[in-house]
């Protein structure tokens, strides 16, 4: 094996992510994982012909960087690869995750102005007109304020969770996707004490959010999401698509895959707010039900295409950031909520298993969105 050759291979397992400290971090991507439970799921994995590969790099070899030795490396058919295989459709158009996050996507959105804008505890202030889950007590980098943002000590703080009862805890950064949220029950007599000790500092409590009856009917146990995205190009805001995700029947997040990675369910939408005849696990598996066992083709999303108009309205709000992920709710009387939005790592790839390729299936208007939303 020569030399280019050698140096192909290692770089087409890795990638990179930007860490706590603000900088790049060069880390081992594989579909080895994705493999194992195909395998374990009975999803048959399919590998790329050299033809499909080089359909593949006539769309986005033109966004590689690097000499010549490098520049064709900056991402492996990976992405292509499990579309491919969950599918049974090869699109070269799928855009792949090696280029996106460590390439482009730093270009899209401002890396320098993510972890302030992402901080849960200040999404009421940065989008004041939106509504949110209700805020009991938040723990600002250590100090304890109420929804209001006023100071309050420990005795207070354990008032408030007091007169609550159950809540949920979240940390203010890096928190997506459902991780390290806990549910406290009344009956356990939670503190702030105890809070602390499980979050250090920058938390927010909040009350438990009654979803709309249309939702639970999806799973009762979770706050199941509607997964918004939204692109910002020459100050206009479109969606570009839309899916719910379902949590696993028992669980309390939405994104609460089992080790095999079943349970959770993403289901693509059409214009009118329908769910599609078919879903996936995070496993890859091609499922018509939830897992409670509800069948959800056609399934209509209330106050859908408010959701949609309030998340094109809250995106022209931030225009440091050219691609928004929104995870928005119902409440039990229909009205629209905000969960949180994602601007570090909106997610990609199971949405284009459920909705194809992320900017359409048209090459010219996939290269028109992508030089837009890099220049």
């Amino acid at each position: 094996m020569n030399l280019k050759k050698k140096v192909s291979n290692w770089l087409n397992n890795l990638t990179a992510f930007r860490g706590k400290s603000g900088k790049w971090k060069i880390v081992r991507r594989s579909n080895a994982h994705y493999k194992e439970l195909f395998a374990e799921n009975g999803t048959e994995y399919r590998q790329l012909t050299s033809s499909q590969k080089q359909e593949i790099d006539h769309v986005w070899k033109r966004y590689c960087e690097g000499s010549s030795l490098f520049k064709y490396n900056r991402y492996s058919y990976a992405t292509h690869e499990l579309y491919y295989s969950v599918t049974g459709e090869f699109q070269p158009l799928i855009v792949p995750e090696e280029l996106w996050w460590p390439t482009l996507f730093n270009k899209i959105n401002v890396p320098d102005m993510l972890p302030a804008w992402a901080d849960k505890n200040y999404f009421e202030l940065l989008l004041p007109f939106g509504s949110f889950p209700k805020v009991i007590v938040r723990n600002i980098n250590g100090c304890l304020e109420d929804a209001n943002y006023q100071a309050i000590d420990e005795t207070k703080a354990n008032q408030l969770l007091n007169d609550q009862g159950d809540v949920f805890v979240k940390p203010a950064l890096d928190s997506g996707a459902g991780m390290n949220v806990h549910l406290y029950k009344k009956e356990d007599k939670i503190t702030i004490q105890g809070i602390n000790n499980a979050f250090q500092k920058n938390y927010v409590v909040q009350a438990l959010f009654h979803q709309h009856e249309d939702m639970s009917r999806l799973n009762q146990s979770s706050v199941n999401i509607v997964r918004l995205i939204t692109v910002m190009i020459n100050g206009k805001v479109e969606l570009l698509m839309s899916a719910v995700r379902v949590g696993n029947k028992g669980a309390i997040n939405d994104y609460s895959p089992t080790s095999k990675g079943t349970g959770t369910v993403i289901i693509g939408m059409d214009e009118s707010g329908a769910l599609k005849s078919f879903g996936y696990e995070p496993c890859g598996r091609r499922v018509t039900c939830c897992s409670n066992g509800y069948v959800f083709a056609g399934h209509k999303i209330p106050q859908y295409h408010q959701m949609v108009e309030n998340a094109l309205a809250f995106h022209l709000r931030m225009p440091y950031f050219k691609m928004i992920g929104w995870d928005m709710v119902v409440d039990s009387e229909g009205k629209p909520a905000i969960m949180e939005y994602n601007l570090k790592w909106p997610g990609i790839l199971y949405y284009q298993w459920c909705n194809g390729p992320l900017f359409g299936t048209d090459e010219a208007r996939v290269h028109q969105y992508v030089n837009a939303l890099i220049s």
